[in-house]
């Protein structure tokens, strides 16, 4: 796309844009034009292809480009498609266009076109790349706001914002889809993208403008406790036929999305009743004396629930909550109209003549469902059973070092990112020696599960980091675990995890002992309770004491004996190979060193003088 291309504004205002980019001014030109030349000149003046591989980096872009809190991004996209990427199928109701990217844009109002052409994409990148499609949704989020002179950070400036972004008519409705929005927000969500890559909302708190609700009372619905949100009147006609039928749907699309859709003057669709995934809130849509447009043949004789979700994700949607709620009103439909509880006559989308759809599909809990249908007695609401765990068999002291634990889901409630903990236990609540600050909630709270919506036979999996403690000498750390509901019970098995730790300095040998102080040690000294007797000590020869601990006592050397030593006649000649033997212990060769040479003369003059002496003059 040429870079050279210029759009020109009254306003200089930017606000977000980067070099080459579309900053407010530039926006709120493009919105007073047409939508053909809006399209053309968005695409002229759009910048390069952004460069970003994952939600956690798209959403940050959005805030610092578009000035849209990425908090506030990421929580729609949850909302929408627990940032997943939609995928269109025959299984959407009247053909309904699927939603588009993580943030679920909806082609029937939302200008995928314009939008790709802001980002200097094509709209087809909008439905592969899972970062460029939620950058697409924070650029719609900018676009209504601007339209609303909204330019805050505060995510409660932006309810009127959302609820635009949601394509929804009727105030409650509207208000509705935004507490869904900040609901998550304070709650908080840790998950993965469609790459697998981590994505964190953490939690926050968010604070809604005076006079703003956060969820308003609805009336006109005929099931107690559901809001009223009118089809359009397109989208259904009167009844013909008595109700003998209770159809299972399942959106292929998000709550609102479906709301929307029904609302479309255009959709030719439409359901009694929709059923949100996240809380079991239910909004009625079409009267039950009027005949919702769900089913084909079978619309005269049926009423049609849809439950929020994606068939091809049923772990991610569909949810104790809605399983619970969805149950209930069919529980009170049954006792209203007289219609028996079972499968014969409360049936899948799938199983109704001539259909081609596959909802709710095999991921849908039938057996379950219709056990609370009916009211059979539950599992206790929280139980578990232990299963495999995984922690370093050795750590030094000081490492850091990744765990985790399984447990399978035996109770009836479903376990909750906000509420469920892996936590110490006997005795509960102690503080861990594997405390990690960085990464545990407090010293005896290590995680909540990987994900919501573990419900009863999930295995759901608790990860968390553990820092090896300091001890002076290799020691077995360990340290018990159980799972907490907070504020209701302790339950399922204790796990144990238990850690080989190495001091992280080597410890210095000890000094060997020297009892007697001589300067040697025990292991060496050959007696340690007498400091005269040491390896090196002078030893004194034929005492019968090993001073120096060679092993021996050295033998003194005995004195010269009084025949003197022979010598030979003078003028004969010196054999210098034999010794010339004297009495006593030496022996002086003619080849003998020096010293020893001169000794044994000596001893010879000695001997002489002794003799001459004895015999007088």
């Amino acid at each position: 796309m040429a870079q050279s291309a210029t759009c020109v504004v009254r306003s200089s205002t930017a606000v977000g844009g980067s070099a080459g980019g579309m900053g407010i001014a530039q926006r709120a030109c493009m919105s007073r034009l047409r939508l053909p030349l809006l399209a053309l000149l968005v695409a002229a003046c759009a910048s390069p292809s952004p460069s970003v591989s994952t939600l956690q980096e798209a959403a940050a872009q959005g805030e610092a480009r578009f000035g849209v809190p990425a908090a506030l991004t990421l929580a729609v996209a949850w909302t929408e498609t627990r940032w997943q990427m939609p995928e269109g199928d025959h299984d959407a109701h009247a053909h309904m266009p699927a939603q588009v990217g993580v943030g679920g844009l909806r082609p029937w109002i939302a200008p995928v076109d314009a939008l790709a052409a802001d980002l200097g994409v094509s709209p087809e990148t909008l439905e592969e790349d899972p970062a460029l499609s939620l950058l697409a949704t924070a650029a719609l989020l900018r676009r209504l706001a601007d339209a609303r002179g909204v330019d805050s950070l505060e995510p409660g400036d932006w309810h009127e914002v959302l609820a635009d972004y949601a394509g929804l008519e009727g105030e409650d409705v509207r208000e509705s889809y935004a507490s869904d929005v900040f609901a998550w927000m304070r709650r908080g969500v840790s998950a993965t993208g469609p790459g697998g890559d981590e994505v964190l909302l953490r939690s926050s708190e968010v604070a809604l403008p005076d006079g703003v609700s956060a969820v308003r009372a609805y009336s006109h619905a005929e099931y107690p406790g559901a809001r009223w949100v009118a089809a359009h009147s397109s989208n259904y006609s009167n009844r013909t036929a008595s109700i003998d039928r209770i159809i299972i749907h399942t959106t292929q699309g998000s709550y609102a999305g479906a709301i929307s859709w029904f609302q479309n003057p255009s959709a030719n669709v439409s359901a009694h009743y929709v059923i949100r995934s996240s809380d079991g809130a239910i909004t009625q849509m079409v009267h039950e004396r009027d005949k919702g447009w769900h089913v084909g043949n079978w619309n005269s004789r049926s009423i049609g629930i849809e439950h929020e979700g994606y068939v091809a994700d049923p772990g991610r949607w569909y949810t104790d909550a809605m399983y619970r709620s969805s149950a209930a009103l069919v529980r009170h439909l049954c006792g209203k109209y007289g219609i028996p509880m079972d499968r014969a006559h409360i049936v899948g989308h799938s199983e109704a003549p001539g259909a081609t759809h596959t909802d709710p599909g095999s991921g849908w809990n039938w057996s379950r469902f219709m056990d609370l249908v009916r009211g059979v007695p539950e599992a206790p609401p929280f139980a578990a059973s232990a299963g495999a765990q995984d922690a370093p068999a050795e750590m030094v002291s000081g490492e850091r070092a990744v765990a985790w634990v399984e447990y399978r889901n035996d109770g009836s409630r479903e376990w909750s990112l906000d509420r469920t903990r892996l936590g110490t236990s006997s005795p509960q609540d102690h503080a861990s020696p594997f405390f990690d600050v960085e990464n545990w909630i407090n010293d005896h709270r290590a995680t909540p599960p990987d994900h919501s919506g573990y419900g009863h036979g999930d295995v759901g999996r608790f990860t968390f980091m553990i820092t090896a403690p300091e001890v002076g000498e290799e020691t077995v750390v360990t340290d018990t675990f159980r799972l907490v509901q907070e504020g209701t019970t302790w339950f399922g098995d204790e796990v144990t995890l238990s850690v080989r730790v190495r001091p992280s300095t080597p410890p210095e040998p000890p000094t060997p002992a020297d009892e007697d102080g001589d300067g040697s040690p025990a292991d060496a000294d050959c007696d340690d309770g007498d400091p005269s007797r040491y390896p090196g000590a002078m030893d004194v020869c034929g005492d019968g004491i090993d001073s120096d601990c060679d092993g021996v006592d050295p033998v003194c050397m005995e004195p010269p004996a009084t025949e003197p030593p022979r010598f030979e006649p003078p003028g004969e000649p010196v054999d210098v190979e034999r010794p010339t033997e004297l009495h006593g212990s030496c022996s002086v060769g003619a080849g003998s060193g020096h010293p020893t040479f001169l000794l044994s003369f000596a001893l010879v003059g000695l001997a002489l003088m002794r003799r001459r002496t004895q015999q007088g003059p």
